[in-house]
């Protein structure tokens, strides 16, 4: 359960009709991040992580889930250096994302994706504003 003070940065619809919302919001030893999605028969679900907003030399933190037929829910927190994401299944399908919302004081930047994938791992590669490779994230 988020806390009641952490507000809702992002919000977005994907084309099949599910909607998503991001909240964040803390101190670097003490942040919360979480994603409610709300799907086209209008129930929802969601999650969360709580603790520092990133571990030292740990440049990244993420959240997969996936109920059914459901999108498969990512919810990424990175440095502020990396501006975009590569996501692969282990199926071949990617996608590539942009920052969805980021917080300054904090150094952070979040990406959002719900996607039709049927996977339980992803990979992820970072990439700074210039388009200039950073490093794998994740490998699957």
């Amino acid at each position: 359960m988020r806390p009641p003070d952490v507000p809702v940065i992002a919000e977005g619809e994907i084309p099949s009709g599910e909607r998503w919302s991001l909240m964040a919001g803390g101190t670097s030893d003490d942040y919360y991040v979480g994603l409610k999605t709300v799907h086209q028969d209008g129930h929802a679900d969601g999650g969360g992580m709580q603790g520092p907003a990133l571990s030292a030399g740990i440049p990244f933190k993420f959240c997969l889930s996936q109920n059914g037929d459901e999108p498969l829910s990512v919810m990424v927190c990175t440095e502020s250096r990396v501006r975009s994401l590569r996501l692969g299944s282990p199926g071949g399908e990617s996608c590539d994302l942009l920052p969805v919302a980021e917080d300054q004081a904090v150094g952070v930047t979040f990406f959002v994706a719900l996607l039709p994938w049927k996977a339980s791992t992803v990979s992820m590669e970072g990439f700074d504003g210039g388009g200039q490779y950073e490093r794998p994230l994740r490998n699957r």
